[in-house]
């Protein structure tokens, strides 16, 4: 959501960012305006008993709150203990247009009662939308609590301007940490409304334009996006050892919040490095060192670099399935080799397989013997590499952050490509 935010606020718009205290400081070191609301409410306990209740990724979290998943109670509590401040900063800075993610379900509630258009900003697959008959249940009580309506009409088309003006401040939302192809014109028209999803859905993730979404060109944060492109203290390809493979393994953050024992960084990588045709680098966050556990010799850590520096020079990569890791390969086209541990990691693992550009399995299939095979079998069959490369040159071809902001203004049409 970062760079949309930035290039709204390059093109002269007003941009607020409403984010929990835990993680103000990220769009304030990007230099946007932003204020701290909700924090009453710690989320790790219950995500933990989402992990806990599916360490494999093979079936959801048990039901909670008359059946509703337990996950999306707990972005339903999230926006609850959000939406008061957040309608109250609403009805002072009157945005036209109010940006949230995906699980920041309070950013609606703001739009609605201000009058204002609520856009999503995926961060990865929609996968809110699959349920959204139940998202919509589950917010219908948080809407009446502010006097509104739980559904009515949209009030604009993906495919030409939206009604209202958007040239005022504007302002995004989020609940959490922000992780944060079509390569034709941004199209596809909006027809109905449901709670909770706005009027459009702008959509890094690649594959055919959907209906409803504009396609977004994703960019890693912090770091260039081009196969070229070498970070902070992140090896080039050219710097691999003849005959040798490098092979990036990588486990973000939220794991290790969850629970020390889930990232499995330092098991992957010393199964792995066993393979002497392969070279590991590990990238992680300094906090996470200590849970690599005893590495051999060859595996090399960068702390910190950017992680798409890292992955760019790496002819594959390793990770836990998070939506900013994989499409930060993707867009990179480099192949993936993905272990997923909570449902939506492995919903994520499952859509780069199904697309051709990896190999997915769950936290219990991922045995040393298995992990090698699947390993050989990314490094060593082409087509993972040929359709990757190929995902990659078309999510670069997608339209850029200022150009959705362009359309989203209302400023001008989309810039059209072949």
């Amino acid at each position: 959501m970062l760079p949309l935010a930035a290039a709204l606020a390059a093109a002269g718009h007003e941009v607020l960012f409403a984010v929990p205290p835990e993680v103000k400081d990220i769009p304030e070191a990007a230099g946007l305006a932003t204020v701290a609301l909700g924090g009453h409410l710690d989320p790790l306990p219950a995500f933990r008993t989402v992990a806990a209740s599916s360490p494999s990724g093979r079936s959801p979290a048990p039901a909670a709150r008359g059946g509703t998943p337990r996950v999306l109670s707990l972005f339903v509590r999230l926006a609850e203990d959000m939406a008061g401040d957040l309608v109250a900063v609403a009805r002072e800075y009157r945005p036209d247009l109010v940006l949230h993610d995906p699980t920041a379900l309070a950013g609606p509630v703001a739009a609605a009662a201000v009058g204002a258009r609520a856009v999503r900003h995926l961060y990865g697959l929609d996968l809110l939308a699959r349920a959204s008959p139940m998202v919509s249940r589950a917010l219908e009580p948080l809407y009446r609590r502010f006097g509104l309506p739980a559904t009515g009409p949209m009030t604009g088309s993906a495919t030409g301007p939206m009604t209202g003006s958007a040239t005022g401040p504007m302002t995004g939302s989020a609940t959490g940490p922000m992780t944060g192809s079509a390569t034709g014109p941004m199209t596809g028209s909006v027809t109905g409304h449901v709670t909770g999803f706005g009027i459009v859905a702008v959509d890094p993730w690649p594959g055919p334009a959907r209906p409803g979404h504009l396609p977004i060109r994703h960019t890693a944060y912090g770091a260039g996006l081009t196969p070229q492109h070498a970070g902070r203290g992140a090896p080039s390809r050219a710097q691999a050892a003849a005959g040798r493979r490098r092979v990036c393994v990588s486990w973000g953050h939220t794991m290790a919040r969850l629970d020390g024992g889930l990232h499995l960084a330092g098991q992957v990588a010393r199964t792995v490095a066993a393979d002497p045709s392969v070279e590991v680098v590990l990238a992680t966050a300094p906090e996470h060192r200590r849970l690599l556990g005893a590495l051999p010799p060859g595996v090399r850590v960068i702390e910190d670099g950017p992680l798409g520096g890292v992955i760019a020079g790496c002819d594959a990569l390793i990770s836990q399935g998070g939506a900013g890791v994989s499409l930060t390969a993707l867009a990179l086209g480099v192949p993936q080799l993905m272990i997923g541990g909570l449902p939506d990691h492995l919903a994520h693992a499952r859509a780069v397989a199904e697309l051709g550009a990896g190999r997915a399995l769950t936290a219990g299939e991922a045995g040393d013997d298995t992990l090698r095979r699947e390993l050989r079998l990314l490094l060593h069959t082409p087509a993972y590499r040929e359709t990757a490369a190929r995902l990659g040159q078309e999510m670069r071809a997608r339209p850029s952050p200022d150009e959705v902001a362009a359309h989203l203004a209302g400023h001008r049409t989309p810039h059209e490509r072949a």
